[in-house]
């Protein structure tokens, strides 16, 4: 029979800050190597360090108790699987365009998640959030999505209304879609709960190919002018 090995005990570094947090161990050491803590005006982020009486800073903004969900918008690339997807969410592809003003903390860079999906080949507004209100909000509430959709077929005024009474994708039956032609090559989708590939079969039955899939809106909030594969915290007044 294998022996369990008893969990690490914390450290006397890891109880000071716990005590100073009010906080469980585990959070106490993840503030520490999140870089949080700081001796003498220095950073310390090693939970075995020996302290010993020296005086504790905790960033303010680092405090376990101090950090709310955040939510942020990405441009996704086409192409892009999830992960890939989700690998883009680090500091470095911040988007000059942020005036959310948020400082954001190396905790809210992970377990977060992404409501509404895009397919690997499409491209546009991805949606990560560490907010259970947030997620619920976007799968339970199915709020129109705003599509551009790349074409090479024919170009009819037949082509929306052949799009319109396409049969069920998978048989779901599917809420009522706004579709118009937005330039010669190029269909507007405006759409509630859109399945993976369900574009590119309606398209299809109007006998046109798919080249391009691009998501520019969930609900009231827009990609604008979000560069590809950069994103921006959701401001405190921003409402899907």
């Amino acid at each position: 029979m294998t022996e369990r090995t008893p969990p690490a005990q914390p450290t006397a570094f890891v109880r000071r800050v716990a005590q100073l947090c009010a906080c469980s161990y585990a959070d106490a050491e993840q503030t520490i190597l999140d870089g949080g803590v700081r001796i003498g005006g220095a950073v310390v982020n090693d939970p075995a360090r020996d302290v010993g009486d020296a005086r504790i800073d905790i960033a303010p903004a680092a405090r376990p108790d101090a950090l709310e969900p955040v939510t942020v918008l990405l441009n996704k690339p086409a192409g892009f699987i999830p992960a890939r997807a989700r690998a883009l969410f680090v500091p470095q592809t911040r988007s000059a365009t942020d005036t959310s003003g948020l400082d954001l903390q190396p905790r809210h860079y992970r377990d977060f998640t992404a409501p509404l999906p895009l397919d690997d080949a499409a491209s546009g507004l991805l949606v990560l959030t560490q907010g259970a209100r947030v997620k619920r909000h976007l799968v339970e509430d199915a709020l129109e999505q705003e599509f551009v959709v790349e074409v090479d077929g024919p170009h009819t005024a037949y082509v929306p209304g052949q799009i319109q009474r396409a049969p069920p994708y998978l048989g779901k039956t599917r809420a009522p879609l706004k579709v118009s032609w937005q330039s010669e090559t190029r269909l507007r989708f405006a759409i509630k709960d859109p399945q993976p590939g369900e574009l590119q079969y309606l398209c299809l039955q109007a006998s046109l190919r798919t080249i391009g899939v691009r998501r520019l809106h969930i609900g009231r909030i827009a990609l604008a002018k979000l560069p590809l594969g950069e994103w921006r915290a959701l401001g405190g007044g921003e409402k899907f």
